[in-house]
């Protein structure tokens, strides 16, 4: 799909080519289970301890566009632009996360609409 949109170019598996910055909010492993039952203080406590790597990588890419692939991503990041200073250099748009509960092709075609009126 990021070949598709233009967003890397060349083959899949390709090196190189990149036309976007992948990261995560939050710089440590963490398994999901443990992480779905930690209280919210606790994942904006995390959040917070990580954001200056976050902050970091905005600094340095200085994307146009910042999609957060689902809704705690989307979330997390908003919460710390708004609560813990996070300068965020371009708009932020939330898209379908991967493992969202649909068909392959649903995820896919939502995840497509999300981005490509942003390129």
């Amino acid at each position: 799909m990021l070949c598709d949109l233009g967003l890397k170019d060349g083959a899949i598996w390709e090196p190189g080519g990149w036309h976007c910055y992948i990261t995560n909010v939050i710089k440590q492993a963490a398994f999901v289970g443990d992480w779905r039952k930690a209280a919210l203080h606790e994942k904006r406590r995390t959040a917070r301890e990580w954001s200056g790597i976050l902050q970091m990588e905005f600094d340095v890419v200085r994307p146009d566009t910042v999609f957060c692939v689902g809704g705690p991503a989307h979330a997390t990041v908003k919460w710390l632009q708004n609560n813990a200073g996070l300068e965020v250099p371009g708009a932020i748009h939330r898209i379908w996360h991967y493992s969202a509960y649909r068909s392959d092709e649903m995820v896919e075609r939502e995840m497509r609409n999300g981005i490509a009126p942003h390129l």
